[in-house]
């Protein structure tokens, strides 16, 4: 399981993708030119950048891995969110099966 109180402290989202070509911000849907070497940015809304990724030609995976950077803080929001539709999920089935947590836990992987 992810120990998200690791993530403590972390820059707030929303975390944006900052692309550039040479020298100058492009639009995220340009096509790449594989002569050129893209830095991708992850930026908070100030524009300070929280991680970088340079490829040349924009690289094979260059896109999603920025994108998937971008969406850290949307992710870890769901995590959390999950973990505590779970914990309640397991809190009403312990409640109204008279059950204990291991026994609802072999029903559910058996």
């Amino acid at each position: 399981m992810i120990d998200t109180d690791k993530y403590t402290g972390h820059t707030e989202g929303p975390w944006l993708l900052a692309i550039w070509e040479s020298g100058e911000r492009v639009s995220a849907d340009k096509e790449k030119d594989p002569t050129y070497c893209y830095n991708y940015e992850v930026v908070d809304e100030e524009d300070n950048v929280i991680a970088s990724i340079e490829e040349p030609g924009g690289g094979l995976y260059a896109d999603s891995n920025a994108n998937l950077l971008a969406d850290a803080p949307l992710l870890l929001e769901e995590v959390k969110r999950l973990r505590e539709y779970n914990e309640a999920l397991l809190n009403w089935m312990m409640n109204h099966l008279d059950r204990d947590e291991d026994e609802i836990k072999e029903m559910i992987y058996e």
